[in-house]
């Protein structure tokens, strides 16, 4: 694919977003029938990973029957489990996604069926997925986190 730049007012919005998709002597350059397919396989796996994860209880059947083929389509590295400790004690950091210079986001795999926002039982909410993740973003210094269970990310 080639870098396609345009500067100032040259092309209206309505070129932009509709037109230019349909134009027959740009449409190699931009790369559309590419992108269609990674799209339709991305819609294969994660298709075929729920399907496969809606017997399953465990964090670790999401993780290798929806990220990890997911990971693999789209191309990231990620790091093994880790726990980082937080005010509230260590807590699951779940995989670091690597960059070029790094870290860059850190994805936390819930079970098939788990909550994002309503902690495990017995324990209080500021103990849910999506709080726990928030305080280790800060404590690794990391803006980006992804939380993913078999049916939301």
């Amino acid at each position: 694919m080639k870098t396609f730049t345009v500067l100032g007012d040259a092309f209206s919005e309505y070129y932009l977003s509709l037109l230019i998709w349909e134009e027959s002597s740009l449409r190699p350059l931009l790369g559309t029938g590419a992108a269609s397919e990674t799209f339709r396989q991305a819609s294969r796996a994660i298709r075929e990973g729920q399907k496969n994860l809606r017997d399953r209880q465990q964090a670790r059947s999401t993780e290798t029957l929806l990220l990890e083929p997911l990971a693999r389509l789209l191309g990231w590295s990620l790091e093994a489990n880790e726990q980082v400790s937080t005010d509230e004690g260590n807590e699951n950091a779940g995989r670091a996604l690597l960059g070029v210079s790094g870290p860059i986001a850190r994805v936390v795999v819930l079970p098939p069926d788990a909550a994002m926002d309503t902690p495990a039982d017995g324990l209080h909410r500021r103990f849910a997925p999506a709080h726990s993740l928030v305080r280790v973003l800060e404590e690794s210094k990391l803006t980006w986190g992804i939380l993913i269970n078999a049916y939301r990310i």
